[in-house]
């Protein structure tokens, strides 16, 4: 038999001798293979979608901050799961066609070999029917022998003539570059030879084998076209793809990948070009998701870092909020938190991260507020017993009270004033100031009240230049204080703090003023 091979789409050799009940048979098992593969992707599919749904909803409940890094995680997961999918499904997709091809080409050998024994059989026959019929015009009327016998190899010549023909069909439906036209042009020939008797049995099995040829014809004729069609949609596939390749959103490109492999398989054969074309698509695909698992895996490490950093973070803010020094401690969360923000968040570990950050803070912030309403408890009764004072001077005041027990026991609120102790900013100045201008009015009126008590009075301005060195030492303390807090402040405290000291400067330089006053008077 000749050499009657052409190349497919996988490579493989087929022999395209086989009759039309071999191709419809291949065809079908063809058929069915990207309809077992499309069942088992649906399946697949489904539970992709069931876990990617299930990730959207575990990214969903995560913190705002940690939203877009965990997507990018639980999507990179489950991208690559489905990538890896496709790969099997599609391997077992061209096993199938490879299975199908290669049963179609062992039907066609066996068809081949029964078509040539069909030949032999029928070239048999003929001749067996040859010399029946010369037999039957021997043993019959004895008249005209050598016009029968004419008639008889005419007719055989004739049918010799077809069955070249025909087997010239069969070579030309099994070359390399086979040609359609040229099966169209020799059964053209043979439907153009005259038939001496078209009801014989020779006649009628030519006939046969002429229909089948010409619908082997038709059927590659057709596969033909479908591989056209199909070469033309893989390489609008294939272009695709490439655009698409060096995208980076991620998730959609993935998504993108998908459709175009299930339209590739929907694309069908596409005969010798298709082992190029799918080296084409497929190195598209593995280029994208060669990018995409690197891009996972620098995100991965990434996260790591992150991770490390804001557990340093973690440590650093559990040992700032142990301090009970309230102001310094909140500037040093202050500090961790814009340095948390600034890392960027740790893909799935940062809402664990977030909560054991937040539960330091808030631990801190809760004990700070608890010892302020403490310590504002403390500074309540403070001020009670000082506007308990201030009325007390008051009294004496307005009953003009400048009896020596009186005097003795307005020199003697100044030093209960020191020790009830500092109630607030604010309300410690309100009331000092009160507390103040009640006892200099106490005085003076007392002092008004004769030039014959004149060492009463010196006893009473000096009382008043005792408070007010008390107040000014009170004053420096207090700027001490202030200056030892304005090292380790905020630029916006600092400011603050800056003014407070200037505010007892200028007091302290006016109770001096006042001092040198009173003790002049008194030397005069």
């Amino acid at each position: 038999m000749a050499d009657d091979n052409i190349i497919t789409e996988n490579g493989e050799q087929e022999v395209q001798a086989a009759v039309p009940e071999a191709a419809e048979t291949a065809e079908a098992a063809v058929a069915e293979a990207p309809k077992a593969a499309e069942t088992a992707e649906t399946e697949e599919a489904a539970e992709t979608a069931e876990t990617e749904e299930a990730a959207e909803t575990a990214e969903t409940e995560e913190a705002a901050e940690t939203a877009e890094t965990e997507e990018a995680a639980e999507t990179a997961e489950t991208e690559e799961a489905a990538e890896t999918a496709e790969t099997e499904e599609a391997a077992e997709t061209a096993e199938t066609e490879e299975a199908a091809e290669t049963a179609e080409t062992e039907e066609a050998a066996e068809t081949a070999e029964t078509e040539e024994a069909a030949e032999t059989q029928t070239e048999e026959t003929a001749a067996e029917t040859a010399e029946a019929e010369e037999s039957g015009t021997e043993a019959g009327d004895g008249d005209e022998p050598d016009e029968k016998e004419a008639q008889n190899k005419a007719a055989e010549a004739l049918r010799k003539q077809k069955r070249a023909l025909l087997k010239a069909a069969r070579e030309a439906l099994r070359l390399g570059d086979y040609d359609p036209d040229t099966v169209d042009r020799i059964l053209a020939d043979f439907d153009a030879q005259e038939s001496s008797d078209p009801d014989s049995l020779a006649e009628k099995e030519l006939l046969q084998q002429r229909e089948e040829i010409a619908s082997r014809n038709e059927a590659k004729k057709k596969r033909r076209a479908d591989q056209a069609v199909s070469v033309e949609k893989k390489l609008a596939l294939i272009e695709k793809a490439n655009a698409l390749k060096e995208s980076e959103e991620w998730k959609k490109t993935a998504e993108s990948f998908k459709a175009l492999m299930d339209d590739w398989r929907a694309a069908g054969n596409s005969g010798p070009e298709g082992d190029k074309l799918w080296e084409q698509f497929s190195s598209a695909r593995q280029a994208f998701y060669d990018r995409q698992r690197k891009h996972y895996s620098d995100l991965d490490a990434q996260n790591e870092t992150r991770k490390s950093e804001k557990e340093k973070i973690i440590a650093e803010a559990r040992e700032a909020a142990a301090s009970t020094e309230w102001g310094k401690a909140h500037e040093r969360l202050e500090e961790l938190f814009a340095k948390w923000k600034g890392v960027g968040a740790a893909g799935r570990d940062e809402e664990k991260l977030w909560s054991e950050f937040q539960a330091v803070r808030h631990d801190f912030y809760g004990r700070r507020t608890a010892a302020r309403r403490e310590q504002e408890q403390i500074f309540e009764v403070r001020r009670e017993d000082k506007e308990a004072l201030i009325r007390q001077a008051q009294a004496y005041l307005d009953d003009a009270d400048f009896s020596p027990e009186a005097a003795s026991r307005m020199r003697e609120m100044g030093s209960d004033w020191k020790d009830i102790g500092f109630c607030g900013r604010k309300q410690e100045n309100e009331l000092w100031e009160k507390f103040h201008s009640i006892q200099d009015a106490y005085w003076q009126a007392k002092k008004a009240s004769g030039n014959s008590r004149h060492e009463e009075w010196i006893e009473k301005t000096r009382g008043a230049i005792e408070r007010r060195r008390d107040r000014a030492e009170r004053l420096r303390d207090n700027i001490e204080n202030l200056k030892s807090r304005i090292e380790t402040a905020s630029d916006e405290k600092r400011t603050q703090i800056e003014g407070w000291i200037a505010e007892n400067e200028e007091q302290i330089r006016s109770l001096e003023q006042e001092i040198e006053k009173m003790e002049k008077e008194i030397a005069d």
